[in-house]
């Protein structure tokens, strides 16, 4: 995933936060651990705004590890970012916002990938229950994107009935708001609507009926290509995972607190009015590549049938490579018609990236 930091991200982020990244406290460490534990063992609720401890250790640690999701996510929803970047003004809600860490994201992948002057009409509107962490927010927006526009609101979703957006961003607030249904939603005035949450098995389960009640209104533009019901089993479930250690420092601080693993995962899904239409043989593909005797295997989905697909080493063919080299998260055509069925790739098939 290319790195769309500003060359001064982690030196300003140091100065907002008045910290030597040398010299951390030690209960900045003591609030890892526990957001830590309750992320990825679904411990009791944490109070993300208790003290100014929490607040630091999620902007500091959590907030630059958080944002290469948004930017694997972005890349992946063609028939959004069109329909955003042509727009004269694109209003962003941010559900939950915390220090902005989604919005922010948002507005570095645009000046990166779109320019300046696209990133620019960016109108946000960050939502939280917290004074701590919207504090956060207004001072990250001076630092880094002053020239958008910019609304602070202390509150909850509730609160967002009287206004209208282009993007909703709902993000790491599941296991906060326990009646934050589909129904919710819903009632979001948005053309699309992009939720991330940890890639643990049970926020996808918790999920699901979020994907089956928004699809009765929305086409979903990733990660399913099918409108039909998910193939996770209760056992499964679809997530995906970005390097943490984009940043040499996040690296620093994960090593002193024990968190050697590189891997960052993250369940995402994109629910828009805009219409898309995927072929029937377009599939994603959610796991990296094993090879077993020079064959290759991973797991692809539609959205309605999960297949651990194989590519026979003597089935082989200049026409379906792709399989073999395509990134975890890319869109890839099979032309197959049986492979629901076999699993199995065809000599005679073709494997490409569909241009969208």
């Amino acid at each position: 995933m290319k790195n769309y930091f500003p060359e001064d991200f982690s030196e300003t982020l140091f100065e907002l936060l008045d910290i030597d990244i040398e010299y951390l406290p030690d209960d900045c460490y003591e609030a890892i651990f526990k957001l830590n534990k309750h992320w990825v063992k679904g411990a009791e609720l944490v109070d993300y705004h208790a003290d100014e401890s929490t607040v630091l250790a999620y902007t500091l640690y959590y907030m630059p590890m958080n944002i290469p999701k948004l930017w694997s996510v972005l890349a992946r929803c063609h028939k959004m970012m069109d329909s955003l970047i042509h727009k004269d003004k694109i209003r962003v809600v941010d559900i939950g916002s915390g220090p902005g860490t989604f919005s922010w994201a948002l507005y570095f992948y645009l000046k990166e990938v779109y320019g300046a002057e696209i990133a620019a009409k960016l109108d946000f509107t960050l939502i939280d229950q917290s004074d701590l962490f919207l504090d956060k927010a207004k001072d990250l927006h001076t630092a880094f994107a002053s020239e958008t526009n910019l609304e602070l609101k202390k509150g909850q979703w509730q609160d967002l009935t009287d206004a209208s957006y282009d993007l909703a961003i709902v993000a790491n607030i599941l296991t906060e708001e326990a009646d934050l249904s589909a129904t919710c939603l819903n009632n979001i005035d948005a053309e699309s609507i992009l939720i991330l949450e940890p890639g643990t098995q049970r926020d996808f389960q918790r999920l699901l009926p979020l994907r089956a009640e928004l699809m009765k209104n929305r086409k979903i533009h990733f990660p399913c290509t099918a409108h039909g019901d998910c193939p996770m089993a209760e056992d499964n479930w679809c997530h995906f995972n970005i390097n943490r250690f984009v940043l040499p420092f996040i690296q620093m601080i994960s090593n002193k607190a024990g968190r050697l693993n590189h891997k960052h995962n993250f369940c995402a899904f994109v629910f828009s009015e805009i219409e898309i239409a995927y072929a029937k043989n377009d599939w994603r593909v959610l796991s990296k590549l094993r090879r077993v005797k020079r064959s290759g295997i991973r797991w692809i989905c539609d959205g309605e049938d999960l297949v651990e697909a194989v590519l026979n080493r003597r089935k082989k063919s200049p026409g379906n490579t792709y399989f073999l080299e395509a990134d975890t998260m890319a869109l890839i055509r099979i032309e197959q018609e049986s492979l629901a069925k076999t699993g199995r790739i065809a000599e005679g098939s073709t494997v490409n990236p569909p241009r969208q």
